[in-house]
């Protein structure tokens, strides 16, 4: 399930509802297995790992917090190495028009969702990324900052 208005993920097998303010402690007393966490670094970055779906599509996700904020969720598709990267970044972009009912920009109140290839490994994903994230590195022209990400 995804709420674009609201900014909230859930996972289809999960309770629990990923949104904007959901805090570390949060998110790792909820129910869903954690496969991996990394130890903060100095600057308060905390990666998690899980495995689940939304709206039926699997995939591995990778959820960052800084301190406590939640700062990003990515997720690559379970069955990315049947496809190219362009070919996967393909579906995926036609996922998310399904499933939000509109074409890109995904841009809001609370952050943005994109889309995009890792060049090194070839593998497409998407990117939600917080509002305040932006902020916090002196973003606030989010549609320059989107174009800039899509070339």
């Amino acid at each position: 399930m995804i709420r674009i208005k609201t900014g909230e993920f859930k996972p289809d097998d999960y309770k629990l509802v990923i949104h904007p303010e959901l805090t570390l402690s949060q998110f790792k007393t909820a129910d869903i297995p954690i496969l991996k966490v990394s130890s903060p670094n100095k600057m308060g970055w905390t990666s998690l790992w899980i495995n689940g779906s939304i709206d039926g599509m699997k995939a591995e996700f990778t959820i960052q917090f800084r301190f406590e904020k939640l700062q990003q969720l990515i997720w690559e598709f379970a069955d990315s190495k049947a496809f190219s990267g362009a070919a996967l970044k393909w579906r995926i972009d036609g996922w998310l028009l399904e499933v939000i009912g509109s074409p890109p920009p995904y841009e809001y109140d609370w952050g943005f969702i994109s889309s995009g290839v890792d060049l090194h490994a070839g593998e497409a994903n998407i990117g939600v990324t917080f509002k305040h994230r932006l902020l916090d590195m002196g973003i606030t022209d989010f549609k320059s900052f989107y174009e800039t990400r899509r070339e």
